[in-house]
């Protein structure tokens, strides 16, 4: 479907993607991979059917599905395991579930995203219950401090972060960890 002016077929180092459906906003709503038989990378000739030779004779389905802006909602592997998205009104990510193939449970991978004004996480729970809160310095937006805390309350991680004048991250300080001595020493977990 709406292959007009569209790729159908893209020979590359790994193998050959084939594009063979396709959704109003130009965007693949399907495709089969084929990979090398060998792991060299081809000189791929002309002719179709040599190029096919060069490749395993079968392929792998992708299928995704779109909202109505563009955005994936869904994505099914070729083992026929489906990821779900779900969207905020303002298109930010909420939602991430997963469904095994043969499996009628979904699980969630993280939900309850918040966002601040500048479109970074603030906050998110992970699909074991794990939330986890991120803090940005106000004055260059940089993550400052992440902190990780168990369904039952309990601190699992707690990172803070130092950058220096270019923004490279210098340290990075697990302050949930203990200090530990060795030899009269102060260790301090970094």
């Amino acid at each position: 479907h709406n292959q007009c002016n569209q790729l159908i077929r893209h020979d590359d180092t790994a193998g050959s993607r084939l594009p063979h459906d396709y959704g109003l906003l130009g965007a693949a709503l399907g495709e089969k991979r084929h990979f090398l038989q060998a792991p060299e990378s081809p000189d791929w000739p002309l002719a179709e059917a040599e190029r096919d030779a060069l490749l395993e004779p079968v392929g792998l389905q992708t299928r995704w599905g779109f909202n109505a802006l563009g955005e994936v909602l869904v994505q099914t592997d070729a083992m026929g395991n489906t990821q779900a998205f779900g969207m905020t009104v303002a298109g930010q990510l909420k939602t991430a579930e997963l469904t095994l193939a043969g499996a009628a449970q979904t699980q969630t991978l993280v939900s309850e995203i918040h966002y601040n004004a500048l479109d970074q996480v603030e906050q998110e729970t992970a699909g074991n219950g794990v939330v986890s809160h991120f803090q940005y310095d106000p004055q260059d937006s940089r993550l400052g401090a992440l902190n990780a805390m168990a369904a039952d309350g309990a601190l699992l991680q707690k990172l803070i972060y130092s950058y220096d004048p270019v923004g490279n991250v210098l340290v990075v300080n697990d302050a949930s960890q203990p200090d530990r001595y060795c030899d009269n020493q102060l260790i301090e977990p970094i």
